[in-house]
């Protein structure tokens, strides 16, 4: 850390329940009201409160968010060149819930909220499923055009992973929090998601890798979370779905449209290979 300088110490409003790492860290990224910082392979998300709490991120209640360039955690205290954060109780966000669920009933009760929104990965899912018509333009139509080969093209889940991670617009592009939808689908149903953890291990994009890691584990931001446990309860209230839809510039649509694909793949009747958390992938029939 720079100096001796005096610096401000803020105990945090919320506090996810992975938020804590370890040693230095330097900035990744800001926004207007979140800093995501990088220690090492992991990111802690500090946001302006209120805000939607994440496993790896804490809320803090200030007035505006400095500009930081690199961090310290030292126990629950994490030290910026500008201000400091101490961390009380963290938010238990886990999924614990295992339910019988039928995925195809899962799937047709998600189905009314996917639509082919500008931007939202949900367009070259439907074009693959149901060869639906869906008209893009500009850099928004190659990305869709490249969208719907990887799921024409792969074979299985993690292959599908593989292909679509990086795909998309923002911090996190569409692809990334497409995968989360699925991961959060196959977690529902307790699937086995040891081949998709060693893709999502292995991407380098550390801020996505954070949150498909954090969800790997079961754990998973407060929208998500929340829908999680209504459809284990067998009910999918809709301020629950339009919570998640909410979230971010696209990333709640195209979370929504992996769980869709996750629970649709999954059903009874699909080509699902138990034990390797792959299953094979089929368009809708003809």
């Amino acid at each position: 850390m720079t100096g001796n300088q005096q610096i401000p110490l803020i105990t945090a409003t919320r506090c996810g329940n992975r938020a804590f790492a370890s040693g230095d860290g330097m900035l990744l990224h800001r926004s207007r009201r979140a800093i995501n910082l990088q220690f090492g392979r992991k990111v802690v998300t500090v946001q302006m409160w209120p805000g939607v709490l994440s496993p790896s991120s804490i809320l803090v209640d200030l007035s505006c968010l400095p500009d930081v360039e690199e961090a310290h955690f030292d126990g629950n205290v994490m030290t910026t060149d500008r201000f400091a954060v101490k961390i009380g109780s963290s938010e238990d966000l886990r999924f614990r819930g295992r339910a019988g669920l039928n995925p195809r009933n899962v799937a047709m009760t998600l189905r009314p909220w996917i639509r082919p929104y500008d931007h939202s990965i949900a367009k070259a899912m439907l074009i693959y499923l149901y060869d639906l018509e869906v008209s893009s333009h500009g850099l928004e139509k190659e990305i869709v055009i490249r969208q719907e080969r990887a799921f024409r093209e792969s074979g299985s889940l993690a292959e599908l992973a593989s292909r679509l991670l990086g795909i998309g617009y923002g911090l996190t592009p569409s692809g990334d929090d497409f995968i989360l939808g699925v991961v959060a689908a196959l977690s529902l149903q307790g699937r086995d998601l040891s081949t998709l953890g060693k893709i999502i291990h292995a991407y380098d994009n550390p801020f996505s890798r954070t949150i498909l890691e954090d969800a790997c584990s079961g754990c998973f931001s407060e929208p998500l979370l929340a829908l999680m446990n209504s459809l284990a309860g067998g009910t999918c209230p809709p301020e629950a779905a339009e919570a998640l839809l909410r979230v971010g510039s696209s990333s709640g649509r195209d979370t929504l449209a992996g769980m869709y694909f996750g629970f649709y793949q999954t059903s009874p009747g699909r080509a699902w290979e138990p034990g390797t958390g792959t299953a094979g992938l089929q368009g809708a029939p003809g």
